[in-house]
């Protein structure tokens, strides 16, 4: 069960085991039930879920699980807000972080979701086994929202004009992976080899109409404006997609680990197939001490939605990532550290057609390179410890306006640094108490035409945490202690952080 801030209420339960003693069915029952609102009052962070499932295990070798979910959102598309009043100083002050740009029953944004899947798993022998997942899904999807544009529309600053949209989507398919594992040895040599084939087929239809709306003061309000919109544009997109895979992960003198893979895909698009071949190798050499230096190469493929001007599906965007790293666990307490370097390369990224008219092209090409450091020890008895580190720089290397080489990619900030803190009750007045606090820092954040640069921010969240005697769990999380305004991200717009918020929970297991 969970209350916290913004009227949320929320319960959920899991329920499973045997069907009858000793027998090999087995079921397991999900269930959460949430409403909520958020830090804008009109909308809401409501949800419906529920779930099955049955397995069978007939033998130690054989394994059969099927699940089914269905799954209800019922929330508001959030547009975000002019950088003029958030991050830019207005002449006006500053646009609240609770302000709602939308019209009070207008805005919606609703998500009903059913999967059905099953795992399929046998062991031939010691040496050969067999594993099949198999999903089918299908999502519908309906808002309509209300955002403003980046300038005020007069000269007082109030005002900002506001679009509309108004969408049902619905989206169905249907994936299917299918592994054939095989482990030996020979010598001081052991192998884990898997090859496999997967294939998706996913159809996704669209009615779309983008509609007007009056313009709205965003220090004065005043909501029940007009909002009207056309008759609605249909289009389908269906895609298909097969995949074969092969890779061995190879262990040398209980040392030495590679892993070698090739991937094949070909998807097809609107009647046109785009196939790539992709390759990944790593290694890594184990110390008795848990020193663990490690290299590895990867290269990806995905295809690109959308049709270029001669109306056939772009190229699909292809990447390089190069990674060294290091990796110790220690003998002598709990603790894993992790630091690693990195270069990413994405070739065939979308950009403007050079023509300066019609569709993008896939001509682009995006670098990044960085660095990540991970600690996660517990000191001692009553402290544990979790920090990490990053540092990322990107820039577009390769692109058809030459204005926009250099670029960064929009929210992907420059740095990011986390540390959080545990201290274990064991003793005193409440042994089984966890009393934790920590601090989460970004920086160097830019918006999607780098005009805008989101002001470094740092924001202090802690937790109370006590698991009794008797089964139950309690715990309390503050997020933002300390009641923090600063904006998290500008994309088009901008977006404020959450408010203090605080939500309590309480669980019992049995």
């Amino acid at each position: 069960m969970q209350v916290g801030s913004w009227n949320r209420r929320q319960i959920k339960a899991d329920i499973g085991g045997p069907v009858a003693e000793g027998s090999e069915w087995g079921y397991r029952v999900t269930g959460l039930i949430r409403d909520s609102e958020t830090m804008i009052e009109q909308i809401p962070d409501d949800r419906r879920s529920f779930s099955g499932a049955l397995s069978w295990t007939p033998s130690e070798k054989t394994s059969l699980n099927i699940q089914a979910t269905h799954q209800n959102n019922e929330t508001i598309f959030v547009a975000g807000l002019p950088a003029d009043g958030t991050i830019f100083s207005n002449p006006n002050g500053k646009i609240a972080r609770d302000f709602f740009q939308g019209e009070p029953g207008v805005d919606y944004f609703d998500i009903s979701r059913q999967t059905l899947s099953y795992q399929l798993e046998h062991q031939f022998n010691d040496t050969w086994s067999f594993r099949q997942n198999v999903l089918r899904y299908d999502t519908e999807t309906e808002y309509k929202l209300l955002g403003a544009f980046r300038t005020a529309v007069n000269s007082e600053r109030r005002e900002f004009d506001r679009f509309a949209q108004w969408r049902i989507e619905k989206e169905d398919g249907i994936s299917i992976d299918n592994q054939l594992q095989a482990k030996w040895g020979s010598g001081n040599v052991e192998h884990t080899a898997l090859i496999g084939v997967d294939y998706s087929d996913g159809n996704f239809s669209q009615q779309a109409s983008y509609g007007a709306a009056e313009p709205i003061d965003f220090f004065n309000p005043a909501y029940g404006l007009p909002v009207t919109f056309p008759e609605f544009t249909p289009s389908t997109v269906d895609g298909k997609q097969l995949g074969i895979y092969a890779q061995d992960q190879i262990k040398i003198a209980g040392s030495w680990v590679a892993l070698l893979g090739g991937r094949w895909d070909e998807s097809e698009t609107i009647n046109e197939n785009t196939s790539d071949f992709t390759f990944r190798a790593g290694l890594v050499y184990l110390f008795d001490n848990g020193l663990a230096p490690y290299l590895s190469y990867s290269q990806s493929f995905q295809p690109n939605s959308g049709l270029g001007a001669d109306g056939k599906p772009f190229d699909p965007t292809t990447g390089e990532q190069l990674e060294v790293g290091l990796k110790y666990e220690p003998s002598t307490y709990n603790a894993t550290y992790t630091a690693s370097v990195y270069e990413i390369v994405q070739q065939n990224v979308l950009t403007q057609n050079p023509n300066g008219i019609g569709p993008q092209v896939a001509q682009g090409e995006v670098e990044s390179s960085g660095f990540e450091f991970e600690a996660r020890a517990e000191l001692n008895e009553h402290f544990g410890l979790i920090t990490t580190y990053a540092y990322n720089h990107n820039e577009v290397t390769k692109d058809n306006v030459p204005t926009k080489i250099g670029d960064k990619q929009v929210s992907q900030p420059r740095k990011t640094a986390a540390i959080w803190l545990d201290y274990h009750v064991l003793g005193g007045f409440l042994p089984g108490l966890t009393i934790s606090g920590g601090a989460r820092y970004v920086n160097g954040l830019l918006n999607s035409g780098n005009t805008v640069e989101v002001p470094s921010y740092s924001v202090m969240d802690m937790a109370l945490q006590y698991e009794g005697k008797e089964n139950w769990k309690v715990q309390l999380n503050v997020n933002n202690l300390f009641d923090k305004e600063y904006v998290s991200a500008c994309g088009y717009n901008c977006y404020y952080g959450d408010e203090r918020n605080l939500m309590l929970s309480a669980a019992y297991t049995w």
